[in-house]
């Protein structure tokens, strides 16, 4: 035996594996005559999570494989499980209301559930979704109507895990109500527009909002400044200054926009942020330009003075740029996560976890349908119920009214449908789900505008909102235990270090290898990148070609109203960007974003 085995237990304490209890329970249904078969047992237990800290379900799938020489022993282990099954009320000292896994009341705990001012937290799932339901159906009586059939819809929608609205009017709403999960900042060219926006970002990033910083304005570094003998700083100089100053309230996942136009875009993207992502706008003439081997153009944006230089050198100093993380986007916007946004204007997001709509392998379209339009229902709400500290962002938030319904666990329900991902089959239906989606949150909107009215900025169309569908990461798929957005599998087994060592197998993996009657957790653990059978390999795809994967994007964005948050791995060669560059281009994207760790 090696070093005393510890045990997760089913309410989420950690305590020392009791043998002997294992022993009687396997006396019991193997009989004291096969003391050598459970004394083997016992040590294949032991020897199995050497390193590693079980829970009590892993134990028990070890010991069901080791007892399949022993059909009958092994029936009756399980039904000795089934009917001494005890339902635990509390996990981690929280009352477990839902009966959710460890894992989900893991991410509630650490992220979610609200806490009193001594941290302690003072919520239950359950009341989690209450609070939330019954905050946004409050907003029904501004418009005259009753909110008590709308708070058991938003409750029913939430609490079943077909919608989830974003992070911040989940831990929020009914309290401070800051429910915008991102907002556009313009960075103007003075001291004092700078400075403003720097004390914004601070307010927002304190609401747990994510921040895009416009710096096409700011003139480059060694620019003059009226008046002074002193020049100017350029843009790289304050995105360093704004990254400082986030970094010193904390982690958060900021964006600095600029376009490959501007004399000091390099400075900026060659400069290494911890809270901010690099955004660089790329328009077709640039692009054009590199490929016929011409000249390109960066202009000052305080003087409109023009520069000509080579777009083909420019454009592979770019991708260069792009292989440590960058985004580029193709169209002019202020963008973060993939989202285009207007100056000072904040987004609500949400998403519709994808799995939840698959039952005996078919799509449910009418349940998801439902869920659209209680997404589109639940967000409009929530942009009056959200506390406003900011004219200008209010203007602009109502005068558009855009929301971001946007999908995850799309690559459980492909595996979930027996679907192989980036597929031909896998693309027809992305397509279908998307249009599906985009076509039933419109009705939703039309709907909403004949009771409320339509956006303010509206020109000539009955409808409540200017935009509804895209895909962002709206920092809920803990919850749903799912995929973030389009992107195939994370993990097939992952290991937690935290004071003790944690196995998670993921749970479609598990899913399947049980379907196929091929579940072997002892195998699993073996490796950290375990070998599957073909059939599951298929359906369980961990690191997809980026060439399909963009395809998969395309599928998305075509019905979109605006990007698709699709990850692809940094640390290609510049051929490979190329290729990718080109690729973006055909399928006519908006943007390809590189992530420095995928």
């Amino acid at each position: 035996m090696g070093k005393p085995l510890l045990v997760k237990k089913r309410n989420g304490d950690i305590a020392s594996f009791v043998a002997e209890k294992l022993q009687n329970s396997l006396s019991v249904v193997l009989g004291d005559g096969n003391k050598k078969v459970i004394a083997q047992i016992l040590k294949s237990v032991d020897t199995t999570f050497q390193g590693v800290v079980p829970t009590t379900k892993q134990i028990r799938d070890v010991v069901d494989k080791l007892l399949a020489k022993y059909p009958k022993a092994r029936k009756a282990y399980a039904d000795y499980h089934r009917n001494r099954k005890i339902e635990f009320k509390a996990y981690a000292g929280v009352r477990n209301d839902l009966n959710l896994s460890p894992a989900v009341m893991d991410e509630l705990i650490d992220h979610f559930l609200q806490r009193n001012d001594q941290g302690r937290i003072i919520e239950t799932p359950m009341r989690m979704y209450q609070r939330v339901a019954k905050y946004l159906a409050s907003i029904e009586r501004t418009y005259k109507q009753s909110p008590r059939k709308a708070e058991q819809d938003f409750y029913q929608v939430m609490v079943k895990g077909e919608f989830l609205p974003n992070t911040q009017i989940l831990r929020t709403a009914g309290s401070v109500n800051q429910f915008f999960q991102m907002v556009a900042l313009a960075v103007s060219d003075s001291l004092q527009g700078i400075m403003s926006a720097a004390q914004l970002m601070v307010g927002f990033q304190e609401q747990g909002t994510r921040v895009a910083m416009d710096l096409r304005a700011l003139r480059p570094a060694g620019s003059p400044i009226k008046g002074q003998s002193a020049q100017a700083k350029g843009p790289a100089a304050f995105a360093h200054l704004f990254d400082v100053m986030s970094e010193t309230l904390g982690s958060a996942d900021h964006a600095l926009n600029i376009p490959v136009t501007h004399p000091d875009h390099h400075a900026v993207c060659a400069q290494t942020y911890r809270n901010f992502d690099r955004v660089v706008s790329v328009p077709d003439e640039f692009l054009q330009a590199a490929v016929r081997k011409q000249d390109a153009q960066h202009i000052n944006p305080k003087t409109r003075k023009v520069t000509k230089v080579n777009a083909e050198a420019e454009l592979q100093a770019l991708l260069d740029h792009a292989q440590k993380g960058l985004t580029l986007q193709f169209t002019p916007d202020i963008v973060i996560d993939n989202e285009q946004l207007l100056v000072h204007q904040g987004v609500v997001s949400g998403s519709l976890n994808l799995e939840a709509f698959v039952r005996k392998e078919k799509l449910e379209l009418s349940r998801l349908r439902r869920a659209v339009r209680l997404a589109v229902h639940m967000l409009d709400n929530a942009i009056d119920g959200h506390n406003y500290q900011n004219v200008d962002v209010e203007a602009a938030t109502k005068q558009h009214r855009r929301l971001s319904i946007g999908v995850c666990g799309y690559a459980e329900m492909l595996a979930a449908l027996r679907i192989p991902y980036a597929s031909t089959k896998a693309l027809k239906v992305a397509d279908d789900i998307m249009q599906l989606i985009a076509e039933e949150a419109r009705k939703g909107s039309n709907e909403l505008a004949k009771q409320r009215g339509s956006f303010p900025a509206n020109k000539g169309k009955t409808t409540r909102n200017e935009h509804l569908v895209a895909v962002t990461d709206t920092g809920t798929s803990g919850i749903t235990q799912s995929t973030q957005g389009i992107e195939p599998f994370e993990y097939a087994v992952r290991r937690n270090v935290d004071e003790q060592v944690y196995v998670c197998i993921h749970p479609m993996l598990e899913k399947l290898l049980r379907a196929y009657g091929v579940y072997d957790l002892a195998s699993l653990l073996r490796t950290k990148n375990p070998s599957l059978p073909k059939k599951v390999a298929a359906l369980f795809v961990t690191a997809a070609d980026e060439l399909a994967s963009l395809k998969v994007q395309a599928a998305f964005e075509k019905h979109a109203d605006a990007g698709v948050h699709k990850l692809i791995p940094a640390g290609k060669t510049l051929k490979d960007m190329q290729k990718l560059l080109a690729q973006a281009r055909k399928l006519d994207l908006s943007s390809i974003h590189v992530v420095a760790k995928a």
